[in-house]
Order: C-alpha cells, then sequence, then structure tokens
C-alpha cells in the first residue's frame, strides 16, 4: 500500500468515518448565490484585498450581473490532481479554466499548489500569506476575501509557499479535510465553476481538493511513473468510497501524447488494464511546443496559440466533460 493509501487511511480512521451524514452527494451542485454589486461601502470592503486590475473589473459588473461573491453559481468543482510531478496537472488547470472562460463564464481557480504556479501564470500572488489560500485555512478568512480577478477575467485564489506548513499547524480530522467543502457550498461563496490545481502530495490540502470536488480529472503523462502515481490515486480514491457511499467520479486524461514514441502505446495499453474504460478520457493532449511554452509567456494555449494542437486539445477536453455532465 503506497503513501497516499496509508495517509487516507490515517485520516479515515480519526474521524473521517463518522462523517457520512455530512456529506452530500459528489455530484450536488452548489447553491446559488445571490447575485451581488460591489457599490458604495461595499465595494471598499470588497476591493480592499483585490489589487487594481480586479477593482476595476468589479467596478464595471453590470446590476444584473453577479459580483464576486455569487460569480456563476457553481455548476461543477473540478480537482486537478495526480500526486506524480510533470504530468500536465497545473498546465491541464490553467487550461480548463481559461477554455471555460472562453465559453462565456468565469470560473474560479483554487491554487492549492505551494509552489503557486497556477498564480503566477494569471499575475496574481499576492507577497502576504494571509492574502492568499493560506488565509483561508490559517486564518478562517472568507474565500471571497483572498480572490483576485486576473488579466484574463478569470477569478483565482492565489497560492503562497506557506500553504507547506498546514499539516503541522492544523493536524488531522474530518473538520479539516472538509473546510474547503463547507466554504464552496455556503450561500455566500465564491462562485464557480471551479477548477482545483492542487498539491502534488497528499495533505491536508489536497484531501480538502477530493473532499470538496465533483469531478477529479487525473492528468497522465504518457511516461511509466505517471500511470503508476494515477494507480496510487485510483485507490486512495477508493479508499474514500465508504465515506462517500458511492464511486468518486473521476476522469484520466493522457498528456504530452505522442504516437509516434512506442511508451505512448504502452502507456494507453497500461491504462486500459488498468482503469475503468468509461474513466479514461477520449482526448488525449497531445505533446506541442505551442503548449508547453504558453505558461512562459503568462498566458494559457487558447491566448497564445489558439490554432495551436494544444488549444484544440483542451477545447476537445472539455467538449467531453460538457458531455459527460459535468459542464454546462
Amino acid at each position: 500500500m503506497g503513501a497516499f493509501v496509508r495517509a487516507v487511511a490515517t485520516f479515515y480512521a480519526d474521524g473521517v468515518r463518522a462523517a457520512p451524514r455530512a456529506l452530500g452527494r459528489p455530484g450536488t451542485p452548489l447553491a446559488r448565490s445571490r447575485p451581488a454589486r460591489f457599490v458604495g461601502a461595499d465595494a471598499g470592503r470588497a476591493g480592499a484585498s483585490l489589487d487594481a486590475c480586479s477593482r476595476a473589473v468589479l467596478n464595471n459588473v453590470s446590476t444584473s450581473s453577479p459580483g464576486i461573491h455569487g460569480i456563476l453559481a457553481a455548476m461543477a468543482i473540478i480537482a486537478v490532481f495526480n500526486q506524480k510531478g510533470g504530468v500536465g496537472k497545473t498546465t491541464t488547470a490553467l487550461n480548463l479554466l481559461a477554455g471555460i472562460a472562453q465559453r462565456g463564464s468565469r470560473p474560479v481557480g483554487i491554487d492549492l499548489d505551494p509552489q503557486g504556479h497556477l498564480s503566477h501564470v494569471f499575475g496574481t500572488q499576492p507577497r502576504a500569506a494571509d492574502d492568499t489560500v493560506y488565509g483561508f485555512f490559517a486564518r478562517q478568512r472568507p474565500l471571497a476575501d483572498i480572490a483576485r480577478v486576473s488579466r484574463s477575467g478569470v477569478v483565482i485564489c492565489p497560492a503562497h509557499m506557506e500553504l507547506a506548513k498546514l499539516d503541522a499547524m492544523l493536524g488531522k480530522g474530518f473538520n479539516v479535510v472538509t473546510r474547503l467543502r463547507h466554504a464552496l457550498r455556503a450561500p455566500d461563496a465564491v462562485g464557480g465553476p471551479v477548477v482545483i490545481d492542487c498539491c502534488p502530495l497528499l495533505n491536508v490540502l489536497s484531501l480538502n481538493a477530493v473532499f470538496a470536488c465533483d469531478l477529479i480529472v487525473v492528468p497522465v503523462s504518457a511516461d511509466y511513473l505517471a500511470v503508476q502515481g494515477a494507480k496510487e490515486v485510483e485507490r486512495a480514491l477508493n479508499a474514500l468510497e465508504p465515506v462517500f457511499k458511492q464511486r468518486l467520479p473521476r476522469r484520466y486524461v493522457i498528456t504530452r501524447f505522442d504516437m509516434r514514441r512506442k511508451m505512448s502505446a504502452e502507456v494507453v495499453a497500461e491504462m486500459a488494464r488498468s482503469f475503468r474504460p468509461e474513466e479514461i478520457c477520449i482526448t488525449r493532449i497531445r505533446e506541442n511546443v505551442k503548449l508547453a511554452e504558453s505558461p512562459a509567456e503568462g498566458l494559457d494555449v487558447f491566448r497564445h496559440a489558439p490554432d495551436s494542437r494544444g488549444a484544440r486539445d483542451y477545447e476537445s477536453l472539455l467538449d467531453e466533460l460538457v458531455g459527460a455532465g459535468f459542464l454546462r
């Protein structure tokens, strides 16, 4: 049994087992937030934690549009997770957010990775830890207080390196690992759709994402170690099924796929043997230079190279998730 599964079992034994009554179905939509426009004093309170770009966007919200507390009452909460690094986790979170935004919604990204790569690409890295997701967990700050509107209009709850200290600070138990879930399902929650870029390690952060989400997307790059990481995720999710009393919705998506490489074909075959066929995405994210270089430019692939294979592949992935009912 891998470290991930052992750690899940530890949380489970320390109080998660008593939790089923507190959890709705993983697919239960968020309560629709009441539309709110920030004007007058409310604008001051909301804008206090936002940079100039954020305030400018909020000031242009019409009276019939939701403000940052009510932007797009969530249609889905998607957690992007694999404990193996370099599989395209942040790239997938980035381009899911960008693709959803291109379709006319304003999604919310939650960066739970202490490295903060998603926050960096969106240009939403504040200096103070309390102005990030760290402040939500360590200081009980509302998510709406730490949210930033990025240059592209995507709302981001940014990360900070201090997130790495949360395990030692918060301990373990059901109330700890469901904190994000309760926040995202509160009547005044930051709206959605929500995409969570998970920490690549098993810790309080990744378990919060698992307990909060409606769907787990597991990127699996076309190499042997990435498949092994995905198998660890599969075992851990299966270990949590008694808590949710049903199978946790998940989709495995192959990234960095190159049909010219023998390894890619071997990965496809191994995944077919290891996972349920309906949980493996038909879409494969192909190896693509434009896709790889877009984060270095501070851009998603749709803005960097809209006609590239990377953009087409992530557009197809979104179509697949919509077709499966995870997004509208």
